[in-house]
């Protein structure tokens, strides 16, 4: 690892659509998945959802009544994610990718290490940039070989305001910050404090969703929320919510918000109260995405 947590900012945003991807995610060792051989049944459809300059949404669909079953896809041949996926549709984004560039995609049904069903093969184009008028920046948040990042929300009414969260040390310090906000100019490290029996205690942040300057909403070892002035708990009932991290937070506003965590923990905020959701898995969820429409509604 890096001894600095490297922070990539590119000075272009480009226009969102709406779409919603929840996907329970098992990362592994396991070697690559092999192409399938010939004769496989093709029961697997890959259509495009969206495309954009750096990753591609894949819906995929089984043609059986199916409720759980562990998918590997494959871009160009090679295996870039296995995956158990809940029902016989989701939707997967892939990311990193280059701009103008057509990759093909395919999707294979694993059971026992052994390729069951395939799927079609998909060519996909990534969009090429509307504009030349951007550049990139590097910048280097914390100091120390522990120093992680893992999200960020930028401000959709000034973009100059960014929010990145994740587990930042400096060097010499022993004090953690969960915090870096870019005001424009330049970054600062901040410490917000989760609350437990009284007293403060500080975790690292994992995910953060943004829904203005004074409508920020931070996730991770619980819930909080700051409204411009303060940062204020949101307690999870015992009863929705265990011992488990938060690993991913969505929504459209402060009244519609969602959160997926470890041991297949989802959960939904309506402004006043939270609600469990049966995930049908005990796998963690790590991903939870949307994208509002040009208004910023859902």
């Amino acid at each position: 690892m890096s001894p600095f947590t490297k922070f990539f900012r590119r000075l272009f945003l480009p226009a969102c659509t709406v779409f919603l991807m929840l996907a329970a995610i098992s990362c592994t060792d396991d070697p690559p998945v092999q192409p399938p051989p010939s004769g496989v049944e093709e029961k697997i459809t890959l259509t495009l959802a969206e495309v954009g300059l750096t990753e591609a949404t894949l819906r995929v669909s089984h043609r059986d009544s199916i409720s759980s079953w562990t998918l590997a896809l494959r871009r160009d041949g090679k295996t870039v994610s296995t995956l158990t996926v809940l029902g016989k549709d989701t939707l997967l984004t892939d990311a990193g990718l280059e701009p103008s560039h057509t990759y093909t995609y395919s999707a294979v049904r694993i059971v026992d290490t052994t390729v069951k069903e395939k799927s079609n093969d998909l060519r996909v184009t990534t969009e090429a940039p509307t504009s030349s008028a951007f550049q990139w920046r590097i910048d280097s948040l914390g100091g120390a070989t522990s120093s992680t990042l893992y999200d960020v929300a930028i401000i959709r009414t000034d973009p100059s305001l960014i929010y990145a969260v994740g587990d930042l040390y400096l060097p010499g310090e022993s004090k953690r910050y969960n915090l870096a906000v870019w005001d424009g100019s330049g970054w600062s490290l901040e410490r917000i404090p989760y609350r437990y029996e009284g007293r403060d205690f500080y975790s690292p942040i994992t995910t953060v969703i943004a829904f203005g300057a004074n409508d920020i909403w931070f996730a991770g070892n619980g819930v909080l929320r700051w409204d411009g002035s303060q940062y204020i708990p949101m307690p999870l009932p015992s009863d929705v919510w265990g011992a488990y991290w938060i690993n991913k937070i969505w929504g459209t506003s402060s009244s519609n918000i969602y959160i997926v965590g470890d041991n297949g923990s989802i959960a939904h905020y309506n402004g006043s109260t939270w609600r469990k959701i049966e995930s049908g898995t005990t796998l963690p969820i790590r991903g939870l995405s949307g994208a509002m429409k040009e208004d910023g509604s859902g």
